[in-house]
Protein backbone atom coordinates (compact mmCIF):
# COMPACT_ATOMS: atom_id res chain seq x y z
CA UNK A 1 0.00 0.00 0.00
CA UNK A 2 1.42 3.47 -0.76
CA UNK A 3 2.02 6.04 1.34
CA UNK A 4 -0.75 8.21 -0.19
CA UNK A 5 -3.24 4.78 0.58
CA UNK A 6 -2.31 4.68 3.87
CA UNK A 7 -3.09 8.56 4.85
CA UNK A 8 -6.41 8.84 2.99
CA UNK A 9 -7.67 5.87 5.04
CA UNK A 10 -6.45 6.84 7.90
CA UNK A 11 -8.25 10.27 7.27
CA UNK A 12 -11.59 8.63 6.30
CA UNK A 13 -11.48 6.13 9.55
CA UNK A 14 -11.09 9.52 12.06
CA UNK A 15 -13.98 11.03 10.07
CA UNK A 16 -15.80 7.70 11.26
CA UNK A 17 -15.89 5.69 7.96
CA UNK A 18 -15.62 2.17 8.44
CA UNK A 19 -13.18 -0.36 5.90
CA UNK A 20 -16.73 -1.59 4.58
CA UNK A 21 -18.20 1.75 3.63
CA UNK A 22 -16.05 2.34 0.79
CA UNK A 23 -13.14 1.56 -1.64
CA UNK A 24 -10.94 3.25 -4.46
CA UNK A 25 -11.30 2.55 -8.22
CA UNK A 26 -8.52 1.75 -10.70
CA UNK A 27 -7.88 5.86 -10.88
CA UNK A 28 -7.85 6.41 -6.90
CA UNK A 29 -11.64 7.46 -6.86
CA UNK A 30 -13.42 7.11 -3.38
CA UNK A 31 -16.59 5.14 -3.61
CA UNK A 32 -19.52 5.04 -1.25
CA UNK A 33 -20.70 1.22 -1.26
CA UNK A 34 -24.20 -0.25 -0.70
CA UNK A 35 -22.69 -0.89 3.16
CA UNK A 36 -22.07 3.17 3.81
CA UNK A 37 -25.92 4.05 2.07
CA UNK A 38 -27.90 1.95 3.83
CA UNK A 39 -26.44 2.85 7.43
CA UNK A 40 -27.18 6.63 6.24
CA UNK A 41 -30.57 5.72 5.69
CA UNK A 42 -31.62 7.82 2.78
CA UNK A 43 -30.96 8.12 -1.10
CA UNK A 44 -28.99 11.44 -1.75
CA UNK A 45 -29.93 11.89 -5.23
CA UNK A 46 -26.47 12.17 -6.52
CA UNK A 47 -26.87 8.95 -8.44
CA UNK A 48 -24.61 6.81 -6.89
CA UNK A 49 -22.88 3.35 -8.20
CA UNK A 50 -24.24 1.61 -4.95
CA UNK A 51 -27.37 3.33 -4.13
CA UNK A 52 -29.65 0.53 -2.50
CA UNK A 53 -32.51 2.33 -3.21
CA UNK A 54 -32.38 2.50 -7.06
CA UNK A 55 -34.58 5.56 -7.35
CA UNK A 56 -35.17 6.51 -11.66
CA UNK A 57 -35.25 10.51 -11.84
CA UNK A 58 -34.62 12.75 -14.08
CA UNK A 59 -31.87 14.34 -14.38
CA UNK A 60 -32.15 18.35 -15.20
Amino acid sequence: MKINDQIRKNNLKMKGYAEEDYYFDKVGILVLTAKYHEKRGYCCKKLCKHCPWQHKYEVV
